[in-house]
Order: C-alpha cells, then structure tokens, then sequence
C-alpha cells in the first residue's frame, strides 16, 4: 500500500471487514485494466497520465458497476434493494447518474410484476386519476347535470300535479252534476202543501165530466161516419 499508486504510509492496519475494501479492490482493478488497455495500445512503458486516460469505461467490479467518466470520477450508481414474494432481498432498480444532474438512468433488474407486486402489479400512475389534490375526478352524472335534473325533477312533479288535480276536478264536477241532475225531480218537504179536499172533489167531477163528454162524442162521429162510408163489399 506503500507504493505507487496508492503510496498510502499509514496503511498498516486495514481491516477487511470495513466498507473500503470494496472501493480499495475496485481501485485495483481499474488501475490493472487501465495498465493492460496502454500496454496493448502500444506504450511501452506508460506514464501515469497514460494509464488516467485508459481509465474512462465501464467495468464490473466488486462494489457493482463502475463508471469513469471524462473528468476521471466515478459516476454514482444507486440499487434500489426490496423482498421478494420468499422475504428475498433483490435489487429492484439500478439508478445511474452522470456529469450532467438531469441525465438520470433508471433501469429495472425486475420485471414490474415483482416490483409492483403490492401495487397490483402495475406501477402507478405519473398523475393521479383524481389529479394531487383530489379536484381533477370526473364529475358523475347528476354533478354535471344536476341543475337539468332538478329541473326535470320539479316538471315531471307539477306535470303530475296537473294530471292529478285535472282527473280529480273532472270527477268532482261530473259528481255536482249528477246531484244537480238529481235535485230536478226531487220536491222538498217544506214546499208540500195539503190538498183543499172541497176543491179536489170538485176538480175531479169537472174532469170526469169533460172526459165523458169527449168519449161521447167520439161515438156520434163514428157512427155518423160509418153511415156516410158504409163498408165496401168484396
């Protein structure tokens, strides 16, 4: 650790088990991959400004992707870790990031079905159906239309009323007819006034007589006539 590259003179007590050792063995492995790439180049005997500018790539290494870009850092590579349907710990995502801060890769490492599997399956919407704060959701039918429903509420109940109110007065005025219609022929009470007997009597000889009288000559017409028309023989 004393040398070159590393030329680290207080590293005599690195314990393996820390965090470092990771990056410490992917720094390894990028210092012998940029040495193979300038020695296959060409260079002989490369210089370490050589060596920096073999370093840009990509390579797999202990700690997962590494990435060197143009300014010889190491862009960030972020996995998004989850459980699977066993309690499994799985890399859900793997989250790149570049020089420039809107340049953001996301890649899933499973399918959508797993990484989704709480959420149906599905990944959720990039806007709510209902919009952030909840007034975007479609209005049902009678909100859209409920000045036309009352309205046709309120007709229909007067139409009705109407109908209603016209039936009834039809029934009632045929009834006050039939009761005026009644009333014709009936006489109160209070209008009946005894017969005078003297006068009934009288009244009824006269008529009797008058009626006698034109029953008799009925008669003499008759036989006056069927003497002046007497019957013609066959």
């Amino acid at each position: 650790m004393k040398q070159p590259p590393y030329n680290c003179n207080d590293c005599t007590d690195i314990d393996p088990t820390v965090s470092q050792v990771g990056e410490l063995a992917d720094a390894m492995l990028l210092y012998g991959l940029s040495l193979n790439k300038a020695l296959a180049s060409g260079i002989a005997k490369p210089t370490g400004t050589d060596i920096a500018r073999f370093a840009v790539g990509t390579f797999e290494g202990f700690t997962g992707t590494v990435i060197i870009n143009q300014n010889l850092s190491r862009d960030p590579v972020f996995y998004l870790w989850g459980l699977n349907s066993t309690d499994q710990q799985i890399v859900m995502m793997q989250i790149t990031g570049t020089l420039k801060i809107d340049d953001v890769t996301i890649q899933e490492m499973q399918p959508k079905s797993v990484i989704w599997a709480n959420h149906g399956g599905s990944p959720p919407l990039n806007k709510p159906f209902c919009g952030f704060d909840g007034k975007a959701c479609p209005l049902s039918f009678t909100e859209q239309y409920l000045a036309i429903t009352l309205g046709s509420v309120a007709a229909g109940v007067v139409l009705i009323g109407l109908v209603v109110a016209s039936v009834a007065y039809v029934i009632r005025a045929k009834r006050l007819e039939e009761e005026r219609l009644n009333l014709l022929w009936q006489i109160s009470f209070s209008s009946l006034v005894k017969p005078n007997t003297k006068v009934s009597h009288r009244l009824i000889g006269k008529l009797l007589a008058d009626e006698f009288w034109n029953f008799s000559q009925g008669h003499k017409a008759r036989d006056h006539f069927k003497a002046r028309c007497p019957p013609v023989q066959n």
